[in-house]
């Protein structure tokens, strides 16, 4: 994978903002580095495969495609949790008429020693502004974003889902959740907080890293090409449910990550 340079990006990212070194610009992450093992149940090869592999007392993880909010997902550690709750959700779906059990659905190995924060799962809501311009991709992060945490500590051998999904859609089905919810969710100071306390680092830096890694989300290729198509390649997006064909091009796309500073007065 490359990422493809174009003199156009210096002349319209006004801040001169470079995050990724020309001479680093083919070593960042490969898509496996950080992304878990996973396999499409609606995929006969995959289903096939991950029933192989899969071992009673492994913890995976369960999520439909084209959901939101945590809904219909679910860890499990047999075979037998996830064909119960998959009936379980089928029965009860609208397209359960005309769509296989495995309709959708996706599993994926459990991160099981997650970063945390007092003890706590989160995820990082933050923005992004991509935008195309000729055969260019920039994207603008902002630095703060939305940080959100589970409403009780990480506790692997218990499989309670308020432990485990950070979703205010699902915390909030807790009754307790009025009297904590000032505790499970934060505009990112917390989280700027404790990167520079606990790993006395810059933030800055950080996002500038993020800014470097995130760009491989676009993996180019040029394998499997005709010869008369030589300078031709193939945009994929990667992403839990496979290799998606995006389009084909003479041109250069180039991806590159600005950088907007957390303090630029609005307006």
């Amino acid at each position: 994978m490359t990422i493809l340079k174009n003199k156009r990006f210096n002349e319209i990212n006004t801040n001169k903002t470079r995050l990724m070194p020309s001479s680093n610009i083919d070593n960042y992450l490969s898509l496996k580095t950080f992304l878990p093992e996973t396999y499409l149940l609606d995929n006969t090869n995959d289903r096939i495969t991950f029933k192989k592999i899969f071992k009673d007392g492994s913890t995976w993880i369960c999520k439909p495609v084209g959901l939101s909010c945590g809904r219909e997902v679910f860890i499990f550690r047999s075979q037998q949790q996830l064909e119960s709750l998959l009936n379980e959700y089928h029965k009860n779906s609208r397209n359960n008429h005309y769509c296989t059990l495995y309709y959708n659905r996706l599993v994926q190995k459990y991160i099981e020693n997650p970063l945390l924060i007092n003890k706590h799962k989160f995820d990082i809501r933050t923005y992004l502004l991509c935008i195309c311009i000729s055969n260019e991709i920039l994207c603008f992060a902002a630095q703060t974003g939305y940080l959100r945490l589970s409403m009780y500590k990480y506790d692997l051998e218990n499989m309670n889902k308020f432990i485990h999904l950070t979703n205010q859609s699902i915390q909030i089905k807790n009754k307790i959740f009025s009297s904590v919810k000032h505790n499970t969710d934060d505009d990112g100071n917390e989280l700027i907080g404790y990167v520079v306390e606990k790993h006395d680092a810059s933030f800055r830096n950080v996002w500038q890293r993020i800014g470097y890694n995130g760009s491989c989300a676009f993996a180019y290729t040029n394998t499997g090409f005709p010869e008369d198509a030589a300078h031709h390649f193939h945009v994929y997006i990667e992403n839990c449910v496979g290799m998606i064909s995006t389009l084909t091009t003479i041109d250069p796309i180039i991806a590159k990550i600005s950088y907007i500073d957390p303090h630029t007065p609005k307006g």
